[in-house]
């Protein structure tokens, strides 16, 4: 408090409002893969032309210049490059996941890019490279999602030559979406049809539906930009084997072009079947550590918990009106607890303050149903 030593008229200045949340950042893509040369350390690319000056151009067996190419292509602006180089001889799992007795500064590989806070997804188009047994990788970037919990792996289901029957996720997991099949580019080198992973290019439609609509609007019937055709072109049967085993379709449809034909994790928890519902969750919570950081050793008290309130209703009130969560009012799209009925005089008396959060999300219009019955001429349109 101000000390006042003679009589006269202060003023003081004190913060009455509740302290703003800002919504956290949800498309930037950590890339990993194999590259023509550059630095190990996770580097900042905003273009494919970067990509070009500090990592080279196309580099087979690799596909991560296809991918990152397809990234900006499809409305990506910001992604991490890891480049994987090999340690010892061909390049192996180790080299991919990173060595975790390396200094913090030295750290490569997956490892390096889990520093970097501003990465919400995970990519790695050279999942199946040579040599390393399938289904590793992947699992790698899924188990750094699911111990983050702020992250969201995009994946490539199949190596691009197996049936639809044979293609399965590798691991049932809400923190990462599966897609089927490769997708077919123009080689720039040769200008030849070339088959890809296609995760590169469905990154980059996360990262359009992200920053034009948000990122509780589903990544589905979006077109594929840059894609001149598909591996396989499926059938809407064999789709429907692909949904139940949680992998995303990509098709081929007439009038629509190549688009993204489904939005599933491959969770069996119905709560986390979209992946919208999933990286909505992730950007609430993650919002929600970042903005109440400057709570933390305030006075534990009424006065913080009706600020921590506000605060936290303020930022749902937001996302609401931005069309994320169900009700067509505010106390049916979410509540806030923060009082004593959510603490104890235990958890006071630790320094603890508990926060109970609640929020229904809009889940996509995954089947459109019409039904449509003869109305005959002279009857009421409420005659069964």
């Amino acid at each position: 408090m101000p000390e006042y030593q003679s009589p006269g008229v202060y003023v003081d200045e004190i913060e009455t409002a509740a302290k703003a949340i800002e919504g956290v950042s949800t498309s930037t893509v950590g890339f990993l893969g194999v590259a023509e040369r550059g630095p190990l350390a996770p580097t900042l690319v905003t273009s494919f032309s970067d990509y070009v000056r500090m990592f080279g151009g196309f580099n087979a067996p690799s596909f991560l210049a296809h991918s990152v190419r397809g990234f900006f292509e499809n409305g990506g602006q910001r992604c991490f490059v890891a480049r994987v180089a090999a340690s010892n001889g061909a390049v192996s799992l180790a080299d991919f996941t990173g060595d975790p007795n390396a200094p913090p500064d030295q750290r490569t590989g997956l490892l390096a890019l889990e520093e970097i806070a501003e990465i919400s997804i995970l990519c790695c188009p050279d999942q199946r490279y040579p040599g390393i047994p399938s289904g590793q990788i992947a699992a790698a970037l899924i188990e750094q999602c699911e111990r983050l919990r702020y992250r969201f792996a995009v994946l490539q289901a199949g190596d691009g030559s197996e049936s639809v029957d044979d293609v399965q996720p590798v691991q049932a997991t809400k923190y990462g979406a599966f897609y089927y099949p490769w997708a077919v580019v123009a080689d720039p080198v040769t200008s030849q049809p070339i088959n890809i992973p296609a995760v590169g290019h469905v990154a980059g439609v996360y990262a359009r539906i992200d920053i034009d609509r948000g990122v509780w609007k589903a990544p589905e019937g979006e077109v594929i930009r840059g894609a001149i055709g598909l591996q396989i072109n499926m059938s809407d049967g064999e789709q429907d084997i692909l949904a139940e085993r949680g992998v995303n379709a990509l098709r081929s449809l007439p009038q629509r072009g190549i688009v993204v034909w489904g939005a599933r994790t491959s969770s069996p928890a119905h709560v986390w079947k979209y992946v919208n519902i999933r990286r909505l969750a992730i950007y609430i919570e993650r919002s929600l550590d970042t903005g109440l950081q400057w709570a933390v050793f305030e006075p534990n008290g009424e006065t913080l918990w009706a600020v921590v309130r506000n605060s936290v209703t303020n930022f749902l009130i937001g996302i609401w009106r931005d069309g994320a969560l169900q009700g067509p009012a505010a106390d049916q799209a979410f509540f806030v607890y923060c009082d004593r009925t959510t603490m104890t005089q235990n958890d006071i008396d630790n320094g603890r303050l508990v926060a109970v959060i609640g929020f229904a999300p809009v889940k996509p219009a995954e089947f459109v149903i019409v039904r449509i019955g003869i109305w005959t001429r002279g009857s009421t349109c409420d005659d069964p």
